[in-house]
């Protein structure tokens, strides 16, 4: 028997209460149990709909008290690449303000809200 080690739940049926998750939980609503406090599942290592968004199996998904995010395995690699150019990026941001910079000069040096638009041609 192997245990969950989380849990997102998109939307359920009915439920008259909410239960305290057995793992920890990510959840739009509450998780439908047994009579005997047991959760039902009804796949595994199926394609899935979260939220209108389609989840296959192997796809990364990545979640906090914010929000999820779905990856599709074969984007993982830019996805990646990009996350390091926004984390580059956001250091010498940092460090300009540390440096004295005021917020309106770093926001027109680094233009950071225009930086993920997809360039002409590509």
């Amino acid at each position: 028997c192997r245990k969950a080690r989380d849990l997102l739940v998109d939307r359920v049926a009915a439920a008259q209460e909410e239960p305290e998750p057995p793992t920890p939980a990510l959840r739009a609503e509450p998780v439908v149990v047994t009579a005997r406090g047991r959760t039902i599942e009804e796949s595994t290592n199926a394609m899935i709909s979260i939220g209108g968004i389609q989840v296959r199996p192997g796809d990364i998904v990545m979640a906090n008290r914010s929000g999820v995010v779905f990856i599709p395995q074969e984007h993982l690699d830019e996805v990646l690449d990009l996350a390091e150019t926004i984390k580059e990026k956001e250091d010498a941001m940092i460090a300009d303000l540390r440096a004295g910079s005021s917020i309106l000069e770093v926001d027109r040096k680094f233009a950071y809200e225009q930086m993920l638009e997809k360039k002409a041609g590509g």
